[in-house]
């Protein structure tokens, strides 16, 4: 396996949890990301919405992810609840296939609309969260 394929997923693999607000300033979802290189510099990267405690994503509205790349070529730039690995999940997982061109400058930015609810109170969240990010920077979310 090239060694920027071993580096980028090690970096991808370490990437922290980022954290979207629902609007309170209580982080209400955390993006969990893990990836798996594969051949000639594709790498698939695991992405999970997982509600933080007290907090549930609404199970008949639509999650968006708009996904964003630096440095590698994404296979598709859209992603509904319907591509979900299960999208009936309480914490929904998406795979996104990338293929990395530069290994020291990629970062993928994720674009993310969904509905949060928290108790019987729900509302719609939009933020972008740095999903990975190969250059050594924190991850963060805007």
């Amino acid at each position: 396996m090239p060694r920027a394929l071993v580096a980028l997923a090690l970096l991808l693999a370490a990437a922290p949890i980022v954290r979207a607000s629902d609007g309170d300033g209580d982080p209400g979802v955390e993006l969990v990301t893990r990836a798996t290189p594969g051949a000639k510099g594709r790498v698939t990267l695991s992405l999970t919405l997982l509600p933080r405690a007290g907090h549930r994503l609404h199970p008949d509205a639509p999650i968006v992810l708009h996904p964003r790349a630096r440095g590698a070529r994404l296979e598709r730039a859209l992603y509904t609840r319907a591509d979900a690995v299960d999208p009936r999940a309480e914490a929904p997982r998406f795979e996104l296939v990338l293929t990395v061109e530069d290994a020291a400058n990629a970062a993928v930015d994720v674009a993310c609309a969904f509905t949060l609810c928290r108790g019987d109170r729900c509302r719609p969240v939009e933020t972008t969260a740095r999903a990975a990010d190969l250059s050594g920077t924190r991850a963060t979310s805007r």
